[in-house]
């Protein structure tokens, strides 16, 4: 088993995973009042910037998914 991606604790799933990097995006959001950076979200989540990527294109679908979940 994986243990040194997403800070020692892997999702169970994609959606899992998704909702982990809102959260995350969320946060950085909050933090900094601007669009957030790939890097601070992969940062935050103890994950690589591609890993962020897989799910995300870019800081600006980040963005999309957070204000459509609002």
């Amino acid at each position: 088993m994986r243990t040194h991606g997403w800070s020692g604790e892997t999702p169970a799933s994609d959606e899992e995973a998704v909702a982990r990097i809102v959260a995350a995006g969320r946060s950085v959001v909050l933090a900094t009042g601007r669009v957030p950076r790939m890097a601070e979200v992969a940062r935050e989540l103890g994950v690589s910037r591609a890993t962020v990527y897989r799910y995300f294109e870019d800081g600006e679908a980040l963005l999309d998914e957070l204000t459509r979940l609002e």
